[in-house]
């Protein structure tokens, strides 16, 4: 009974099909092929350049209307960011949760951090960056572009500093504040689109709220030739000198000093980093072979060494 069912349903199906393949053919004329215009798709490429689309940008002028004297100090209220002060008087950086290994700084196109996941203690210490050299600072939250690696799953900080064609002239200025705080510095800029130059030099004291000093002198320098066959080439180096003292547990009943009763020196009161020197160089070379082929060719050099004192009973 089943059998029979199925086959009349066979049957039928095939009839009305048939009768539809009928009825399609009369209406249409012997030969015809009916045709469809589709509209016009234009397929086309955005640059990397201005496809990457940043959280946040902060500008020299912003900067400047803040009184921020480094990046810590610059980034401190940024949404999202996190800020943390390490054992050694370091200030490390957090985006939307991330450790600080997943983070990376760029200045002008070079990475502040390549050792970051290779040793612990090569994240870097962001009060230590000076900002008076700084142009712009883009803020990239969550996974960056591929152009930075697939690394940098916190995010990226890309700073771009100053040059001497946008920024000519000299400059002068000098603070001074609580807790014996002095800052200091001097810039000039100067050329134009063939050749430019920018320079600053500047200092950093203060003997901190809790008698924890901090003196840093630094010098940063930028030179940049642009040549007729579409190619830049840039040189930028910076060296920095810093004496840290690290602050040590402080017991919030009586105020006095928590005295460590282990580890490498045991009763240690007082501890400080004394000629903590910092260099970076780089060359970039870049040119433009054609609208869509770029060469981008980078060589840079980073050392640091620091020195560690203690006192103790």
């Amino acid at each position: 009974m089943k059998k029979g069912i199925r086959g009349k349903i066979a049957v039928l199906s095939c009839l009305l099909l048939a009768l539809t393949r009928v009825g399609w053919a009369a209406e249409s004329p012997q030969g015809a092929v009916e045709e469809t215009v589709l509209d016009e798709v234009v397929v086309s490429a955005v640059h990397l350049d201005k496809y990457l689309v940043t959280t946040t940008v902060i500008t020299d002028k912003d900067i400047e209307a803040k009184g921020a004297r480094n990046l810590s100090e610059v980034l401190e209220d940024v949404p999202g960011l996190n800020l943390h002060a390490g054992k050694k008087g370091n200030t490390s950086l957090e985006i939307r949760g991330a450790t600080s290994s997943d983070v990376k700084i760029y200045v002008d196109g070079i990475l502040m951090n390549p050792l970051v996941k290779m040793t612990n203690t090569s994240t870097i210490d962001i009060s230590m960056i000076p900002v008076d050299n700084i142009a712009k600072i883009e803020i990239i939250k969550g996974p960056a572009p591929v152009i930075y690696g697939t690394d940098a799953k916190g995010g990226v900080i890309v700073i771009t500093t100053k040059n001497g064609n946008d920024y000519k002239g000299g400059q002068v200025n000098l603070a001074y504040g609580n807790w014996s705080s002095v800052n200091g510095g001097a810039s000039i800029g100067g050329g134009d689109k063939k050749y430019n130059y920018y320079f600053d030099v500047g200092t950093m004291h203060t003997n901190g709220y809790m008698n924890y000093k901090n003196d840093e002198q630094y010098i940063n320098a930028k030179l940049k030739w642009t040549f007729a066959n579409n190619s830049q080439l840039t040189f930028t180096g910076n060296y920095s000198t810093t004496d840290k003292d690290c602050q040590n547990a402080i017991d919030p009943n009586t105020g006095n000093i928590i005295s460590y009763k282990s580890g490498f020196w045991p009763a240690l009161n007082y501890w400080q980093y004394r000629d903590w020197n910092k260099l970076n160089l780089a060359l970039d070379y870049v040119q433009r072979a054609n609208k869509k082929l770029d060469y981008d060719v980078k060589f840079y050099y980073q050392s640091e060494d620091q020195g560690l004192w203690a006192n103790g009973a």
